[in-house]
């Protein structure tokens, strides 16, 4: 069961942070001396059900008459839920036994990290089962790998096996894990670039346009974006309220960006690829969500590259509308800016 990761949303960390619990069924079919425990149903008298304990090489005969396996009063079977607890980093510390009828009773499981996710202690009699651990992630014992959804990584190495799926755009190492800053960061989904969101809205004018809708004299569709936002401490949410302008049928997505998440993921040598300076990060870093955004920092950023004190946020709005053609269409709209400015004597981002 999943709940809110690190950004304080669904989705917003890759899911970091966000594993709740997890439930277990197990069924035991043989009892302490290796025989096999079954429900049986006498041909004739099924409903006359015993529990019996059999040869393996009996099973056959029995499972041809509609015996089933386990206790008929299903003591065979037990269900175990555990609780997650974790590190400042979103990293599975704790696995904690529950019940649905008490709170936690025992600590079960628990694992200590490198800095890049190699196991240095793995206590417990359920540490070798949960497969969930360093960044919450799914890992294979077996392989020693854990699987980022998009890519497999390898904590011993402290790198990921195959290359970045967005290429250099991540970075001029396509194999590196967080930029070798693994206690500062943490490695989400990748974000999307301003072009990547301008060819999704090209995308969809593409697979509207054709359809009919009932034409309107109207204005073409477009709306009017106010950016609002709450803090608590150094976590920020913002919130776009749209005002539909024409023939507006509906609000597809929309795609927010601020300074701090473009910065992360810009290019390493900026200088040099960015072409237009530090107003060439509103490239990077855009991700699509809903109306609301999530995120957290705690006004620090590395000297000299960009000014930590304030924190600029936009979203990008695309709209589905009618043309007087009678045809659908997409169109976008850009917020302005929304500006954070930190208060580093009470650490706390103040609205403008």
């Amino acid at each position: 069961m999943w709940g809110l990761d690190l950004s304080g949303s669904l989705q917003g960390a890759g899911g970091i942070g966000g594993l709740l619990a997890r439930y277990r069924t197990e069924h035991r079919y043989y009892d302490g001396q290796d025989m096999l425990i079954i429900c049986h149903r006498p041909p004739g008298n099924p409903e006359n059900k015993q529990t019996l304990r059999i040869n393996e090489n009996a099973w056959p005969a029995h499972q041809a008459h509609g015996d089933t396996l386990g206790a008929c009063d299903a003591s065979s079977v037990s269900n175990s839920a555990f609780l997650y607890t974790y590190d400042g980093n979103g990293n599975v510390s704790e696995l904690l036994l529950s019940s649905a009828v008490s709170p936690p009773s025992s600590v079960v499981a628990h694992y200590e990290y490198s800095p890049f996710g190699q196991l240095i202690a793995s206590l417990g009699p359920e540490s070798s089962d949960n497969p969930f651990r360093f960044s919450a992630k799914y890992f294979v014992d077996e392989l020693s790998l854990g699987d980022w959804g998009r890519r497999w990584y390898h904590p011993e190495l402290g790198r990921w096996l195959s290359r970045d799926p967005i290429g250099q755009k991540g970075g001029m190492n396509l194999y590196v894990f967080v930029n070798n800053s693994t206690l500062g960061h943490v490695d989400k989904l990748g974000q999307m670039t301003y072009e990547e969101v301008l060819d999704k809205w090209k995308d969809l004018h593409k697979r509207v346009k054709m359809k009919k809708c009932d034409p309107i004299a109207t204005p073409p569709p477009s709306g009017n974006i106010t950016l609002s936002g709450s803090a608590n401490l150094a976590r920020v949410t913002m919130n776009a309220d749209v005002t539909k302008v024409g023939n507006v049928i509906s609000i597809d997505s929309y795609y927010w960006w601020h300074c701090f998440r473009a910065h992360q993921d810009a290019p390493d040598d900026r200088d040099t690829q960015l072409d237009d300076g530090a107003s060439g990060w509103r490239k990077y870093g855009w991700e699509q969500g809903g109306a609301t955004a999530t995120d957290e920092h705690g006004g620090q950023a590395d000297p000299g590259q960009m000014d930590a004190n304030h924190w600029n946020w936009n979203v990008v709005v695309i709209f589905i509308g009618c043309a007087q053609n009678g045809c659908q269409f997409a169109a976008y709209k850009i917020s302005g800016d929304y500006n954070w400015t930190w208060d580093a004597a009470n650490s706390v981002w103040i609205a403008p």
